[in-house]
């Protein structure tokens, strides 16, 4: 990258080649000797041209920066276009799912007073029928439990009369 330099600087330097020049014109004017002029001619045109070509590399060195800072910024821009757009998609994704579900009128039981989901309601229904088989399945096990106690019972029983009737047995065979 070329060297820069300030514009306040190439402004202070033009502005002493101003002052040089209206030294030139004023000596100009007064009539001095052809050689000196010419000499003072050349000098001037050596100094405009070389800080002509110092501003021009200013110029350039700030082209180059502002290129860079517009290559940046289309860049970003480029970014956050893309983000536009996938939030856009996504977006209107989410506006027809929304419109279909609020369309979609066969999801929905309508009573009077309420509107109820087909699924919420099968989910009741479902759970009601769990509810009802576990209690079922509880009754079940209790009754099983009495019959078992009831036959635990019956079983202790014949034993004892089995212990009685053999008794009894030995009593009449005596």
């Amino acid at each position: 990258m070329s060297k820069s330099v300030s514009n306040d600087a190439l402004w202070e330097r033009l502005s002493e080649i101003d002052k040089k020049l209206e030294q030139l014109l004023k000596s100009q004017k007064t009539e001095e000797p052809m050689h000196e002029k010419g000499d003072l001619r050349e000098k001037m045109i050596t100094e405009i041209k070389n800080e002509i070509h110092k501003f021009r590399q200013s110029n350039e060195s700030h082209l180059d920066v502002n290129r860079q800072n517009v290559h940046r910024m289309n860049g970003n821009i480029m970014e956050i276009f893309k983000h536009v757009c996938v939030t856009m998609k996504l977006l209107d994704e989410l506006i027809d799912v929304v419109q279909a579900v609020k369309e979609d009128k066969k999801t929905f039981f309508n009573f009077r007073f309420f509107k109820v989901r087909k699924t919420s309601f099968a989910i009741a229904i479902l759970g009601l029928l769990t509810f009802i088989l576990t209690l079922f399945c509880m009754k079940q096990q209790n009754d099983y439990s009495l019959l078992m106690d009831e036959y635990y019972r019956q079983g202790i029983t014949i034993r004892e009369l089995g212990g009685e009737l053999k008794i009894y047995e030995e009593k009449q065979r005596r």
